[in-house]
């Protein structure tokens, strides 16, 4: 609850002060206005109940004032009572009960919603802009301990840093921190037309604590998976070793192709396994359209078929490092679907949204009725798993690809850049 004190003239025979009632007010005693006068020099006061011609008189303003007694005083006279402001010297009438009610419930909402950073178990601080802590809860001054410096003292330089770096962006900035076992998140929040930023701390500490299980879970999720697909690929490439010798002797009978094609599925399958586990492990990065495209034509360097690359040496986009794997996929496409082609294209062209990187062969193209499956995870056995990794991997940075060819005239793959999500690369000398 709020303590409200309260300073006015004694009557006669009343006691020398009240003792703090069950609504928080203490009130206090003068025996003549010069005895309160020196009162209110000595200690600040909420409320100041005083004759009208003392508290209109400078020197009760300036007195008031300089000890730090809130600007309002009730002001009490024959003629009336009236609310003095010491900053403007406004004066308004009104019953001295009124007007002290009205102060002391305007007075304990200041000082309940003040206690609240008190209250808060997680930290809170006000810091000026020289790196200087003007205030500090009791959680917050643990946080000041820890790093060798209280209340009133200055924070280590790479919070000031902080500080500063909030007070001249006018933006908040958020750091983890651990503090003696126990991490927290804190918040460096600029306050508008002053020189100084409150910290407000939250800790998230069990937070931590299921992200580290879930990435140990997943990092021997990752080693089970791997070991796995070594053991595949070694007994995948021994298969297909002996599917080579019986080839060549002719002993392998009408089964043979179907052999060699699901070894070969298999194959692809545990390809597509390991693509996928990497699927936004590491950050996306800015990379080079045309120097992507050129690494995955390369690496299957397709027998009869040339690409044509016409995108601007300096285009970027910001993409997961996985989408050379989506280049690669759509030139394998061409290599394993679109039968006697001879030219890939890959060009990129203003669209409504952005930029489109477009992705071309001159094959048969794609029946329309197969279209709209395409990037979906496949259900029948005659379906890849290339596409649709192609799809999720693009959709990590919002980008998107989609195909707009007319069947019978080659295939024309879109991928969709968001304007934030392209740039040109500035050539230095």
């Amino acid at each position: 609850m709020a303590m409200i004190t309260v300073l006015r003239l004694r009557a006669p025979g009343e006691a020398e002060s009240e003792p703090a009632g069950e609504d928080g007010v203490t009130v206090m005693m003068a025996d003549t206005p010069e005895d309160l006068l020196n009162h209110v020099a000595a200690r600040p006061f909420d409320v100041v109940v005083v004759p009208a011609e003392i508290a209109l008189t400078p020197y009760c303003n300036r007195l008031a004032a300089s000890s730090g007694t809130h600007p309002l005083v009730v002001a009490a006279s024959e003629k009336g009572h009236a609310v003095i402001d010491f900053e403007t010297g406004e004066e308004k009438t009104d019953t001295v009960t009124g007007i002290v009610g009205d102060i002391i419930k305007r007075h304990a909402k200041v000082h309940d919603l003040a206690t609240f950073p008190e209250e808060d178990p997680d930290p809170v601080m006000r810091v000026g802009g020289n790196g200087r802590v003007l205030y500090a809860n009791e959680a917050g001054k643990k946080v000041l301990k820890a790093w060798g410096t209280d209340e009133g003292g200055v924070l280590p330089e790479t919070w000031q840093e902080v500080v500063a770096d909030s007070l001249a962006s006018a933006r908040i900035t958020r750091r983890d921190v651990d503090l003696e076992g126990s991490d927290f998140t804190l918040a460096c929040v600029p306050l508008p037309g002053a020189d100084c930023a409150n910290f407000y701390g939250v800790d998230i500490t069990e937070r931590k604590r299921t992200e580290n299980a879930i990435q140990d879970a997943n990092r021997k999720l990752n080693l089970l998976n791997s070991i796995i697909r070594h053991d595949l690929f070694n007994q995948i490439t021994v298969l297909q070793g002996y599917l080579d010798l019986i080839r060549e002797t002719g002993e392998g009978g009408p089964y043979l192709d179907r052999i060699a094609e699901a070894a070969a599925r298999i194959r692809r399958q545990v390809e597509f396994g390991r693509d996928y586990q990497e699927l936004g492990v590491r950050g996306p990065t800015w990379q080079a359209a045309g120097d992507e495209m050129n690494n995955a034509f390369l690496s299957l360097s397709p027998q009869g078929i040339r690409l044509e690359c016409e995108v601007d040496p300096r285009l970027e986009v910001f993409a997961d490092p996985l989408i050379g794997r989506v280049f690669y996929n759509l030139v394998d496409n061409t290599v394993r679907h679109s039968k006697g082609a001879c030219t890939v294209r890959f060009s990129a062209e203003p669209s409504e949204n952005g930029l489109s990187l477009i992705y071309e062969d001159d094959g048969p193209g794609i029946p329309e009725e197969r279209k709209k499956d395409l990037f979906g995870w496949p259900s029948g056995k005659k379906r890849g798993l290339g596409m649709t990794l192609s799809s999720e991997i693009l959709s990590l940075t919002g980008l998107s690809i989609r195909e707009e060819g007319t069947a019978g005239q080659g295939v024309r793959f879109a991928i969709a850049v968001p304007p934030s999500r392209f740039r040109y690369r500035e050539e230095h000398p």
